[in-house]
């Protein structure tokens, strides 16, 4: 990451004004260039420049019908903490999950 912002959505989570489960890494918009890529990230390089956006399922109506933002698993996807599969992908040393957006 060069860049991650923390908005006024992310203090709302943080003081519990929106129900997010903690301990968590806050912000959702920043900025990084890529230093490795896994055997299945095809379409990316070292050294690419990328912006965080928000995550759709692809498998919907809306997905497939070029309305992403509107994908039925958006909320799920994007505000619940975990994966759509429940899993987590940051967990602390001990294994106890952490949440963050973007999953």
């Amino acid at each position: 990451m060069v860049v991650l912002y923390i908005y006024h959505s992310d203090e709302a989570m943080r003081i519990g004004d929106v129900e997010f489960s903690f301990p968590a890494l806050l912000g959702h918009e920043g900025a990084g260039i890529i230093e490795k890529v896994g055997e299945q990230a095809t379409n990316f390089k070292v050294g690419d420049q990328v912006l965080m956006a928000y995550n759709t399922w692809g498998e919907c109506e809306n997905c497939n019908s070029e309305n992403p933002s509107s994908c039925i698993n958006w909320t799920t996807l994007n505000m619940s903490g975990a994966r759509i599969d429940g899993s987590y992908t940051f967990k602390k040393q001990d294994g106890t999950a952490v949440s963050n957006f973007f999953t």
